[in-house]
């Protein structure tokens, strides 16, 4: 059995490999129905993260509303099935029946943890993470529909950020983004996007975020220009 911990964890992260069940993989595209669409990896510098960045008015409302806890993921996996099935039944992502196929037949692949939130007892979010040496993972968040509007998903990720400041963790990845499909926006927003950098495959380097976008726009004004005889 392959395990991916400590620095195993950290050199694949930082070559643009995530968690697939038990396994790493890579990609640098998505496949719709109708296109296929380029995907870039992203982390974010926990090092670049102020006090300014908790001080929105939701993060702070639910750290004193709810009960958050890190825990085991063995430990709460029944529970976290109970929630995610509730879940899926709700979010437009298209997503498995089972959170088996995220965490794959071999639980010990990955050193997980789960941020866990409660209202008054009452299992409500969570956050399943794996550590590696001087990294984290974040691999997904979901929550009873019922909370939808409490922004829980942003919560937990805000959360994450706060934990890797606390235990001096230098580098979270938070997945990738998708030009075209906005529902992964989220994680270039709401301040993330001072501490982001994104993954350059051809050259195997991380850049940070405004400097890709203008390196974006510079591409899309070549492009725009570029002529063809007819």
């Amino acid at each position: 059995m392959q395990a991916f911990k400590n620095d195993i964890l950290d050199f694949l992260l930082a070559r643009g490999y995530y968690r697939m069940g038990s396994t790493m993989f890579t990609t640098a595209y998505l496949e719709s129905p109708s296109a296929i669409f380029p995907v870039h990896w992203l982390r974010y510098r926990i090092a670049d993260v102020t006090d300014a960045f908790f001080k929105t008015r939701n993060f702070t409302k639910l750290s004193n509303k709810y009960e958050i806890c890190y825990v085991d993921l063995n430990s709460i996996k029944d529970d976290l099935n109970l929630l995610f099935s509730q879940y899926r039944l709700s979010t437009k992502f298209a997503e498995p029946e089972t959170l088996d196929s995220l965490w794959g037949a071999e639980l010990d692949s990955f050193d997980s943890r789960v941020i866990t939130v409660k209202d008054n007892g009452e299992l409500i979010a969570a956050g399943i993470f794996d550590i590696g040496k001087y990294t984290v993972a974040a691999i997904k968040n979901f929550y009873d529909p019922r909370y939808a509007r409490e922004g829980l998903g942003i919560f937990l990720l805000m959360e994450l950020v706060r934990y890797c400041r606390a235990e001096a963790i230098p580098l979270l990845y938070p997945g990738y983004i998708v030009p075209g499909i906005p529902n992964f926006d989220y994680k270039v927003k709401n301040g993330f996007s001072s501490l982001t950098e994104v993954f350059l495959e051809d050259t195997q380097q991380w850049i940070g975020y405004r400097q890709w976008i203008v390196l974006q726009e510079d591409h899309s004004n070549r492009d725009a220009l570029t002529t063809f005889p007819e």
